[in-house]
């Protein structure tokens, strides 16, 4: 199984600028915090280095928000050194524990980390974000009746928090993904996602683009109609969006829409000109239209934009396969060989060289 994506919030201890040492101490650790609310990662970690330097009353405080950014930037050596002398200066700051839990869990001892998760839980059973992260860990060891439980408590403490929101809908994925071959429990864990998903739409109103993750979920689990309707609304908040363009054109293709699917995938290039818009195109210009000449044009244009994408080059030696021009079509699949292909891209790849001997 793919293993879970840990992700977290930056926990810091939120304490009254007065509540820092006078003069300098106190204007630095203003500035720090300052600069990370404006996502200035890197100049608030140098500015809690100058408070930690200067010894100041309140070094335990910027030892934890130094550590949690260097959490963030995935520097969990630095991270652990921090943490454990914030650690040691106060053992009962839940915002610590569950900071050195996050290294931990990245530094794969998961039950050290676990451990201080529930630490961090019993000095602060109401922090939603808490249980989200010991949710993660729990959906890595496999514990999913135990990571669901998290999930759900750390939504239910703050309906808003998405990212266990999130969680649970990865989680429940991951479930579908085991359930495949048992139909009443394939059907129930699908379900279960697209609850999920509405709750989240319902609690998050200012992430629009779970709309879209649910789209894809519809048009994967052959709903491309309702995936439709979650593209459509997202396409009229963010005109912009080309991606949304080609996943709409997707869903219309799967019901033979192939006008609309056309339309989406022009749509696509003329917002941003993007690899997966051309390699579409070419499809249905090949595949629907027949029309040949076009479809190596896209194709070359896909592979101009992304040209270890190994697909295109099947589709353009097909092109050229279908004009009797072996030559340039062996040319072609040969070089898709070395563009890393996935097995089903290599498969197809081989079986067109087989056709050529």
């Amino acid at each position: 199984m793919k293993r879970t994506t840990l992700t977290f919030y930056i926990l810091f201890l939120v304490l009254p600028v007065s509540s820092f040492c006078q003069g300098d101490c106190q204007q630095l650790a203003k500035t720090a915090d300052s600069m990370n609310r404006e996502g200035m990662v890197q100049e608030s970690v140098n500015m809690y280095t100058r408070v930690i330097a200067l010894n100041c009353d309140s070094i335990q405080l910027a030892l934890n928000n130094r550590g949690s950014l260097y959490n963030a930037m995935e520097e969990y050596d630095s991270a652990f050194s921090d943490l454990a002398r914030a650690y040691k200066m106060d053992t009962t700051s839940s915002s610590v524990l569950a900071n050195l839990g996050v290294v931990y869990s990245h530094l794969k001892k998961y039950d050290t980390a676990l451990a201080l998760l529930n630490k961090a839980i019993y000095y602060d059973p109401a922090a939603s974000q808490y249980y989200k992260l010991r949710a993660d860990i729990r959906t890595d060891f496999h514990d999913y009746a135990g990571a669901e439980k998290d999930y759900k408590k750390g939504i239910e403490l703050n309906k808003h928090n998405i990212e266990a929101q999130e969680g649970l809908i990865v989680l429940y994925k991951v479930i579908v993904s085991q359930k495949r071959d048992e139909d009443d429990a394939f059907d129930s864990a699908v379900n279960n996602v697209l609850e999920a998903y509405a709750n989240a739409i319902a609690d998050n109103p200012d992430h629009p683009y779970i709309r879209v993750e649910r789209g894809y979920f519809y048009y994967k689990h052959g709903r491309s109609d309702k995936a439709i309707e979650d593209y459509d609304w997202y396409l009229k908040l963010t005109p912009g969006s080309y991606r949304t363009f080609v996943d709409r054109g997707l869903a219309y293709e799967e019901m033979d829409k192939e006008d609309l699917a056309m339309k989406d995938f022009t749509a696509s290039i003329a917002v941003h000109e993007n690899y997966l818009a051309y390699y579409n195109r070419a499809r249905l210009y090949h595949k629907w239209y027949k029309n040949i000449k076009q479809a190596i044009k896209d194709n070359l244009k896909c592979i101009e934009l992304n040209p270890d994408y190994a697909t295109a080059y099947l589709n353009l030696g097909n092109c050229y396969f279908d004009l009797k021009q072996y030559d340039k079509a062996k040319e072609i699949y040969e070089k898709g060989l070395t563009k890393n292909p996935n097995r089903d891209t290599k498969s197809k790849i081989e079986f067109q060289l087989e056709q050529l001997q």
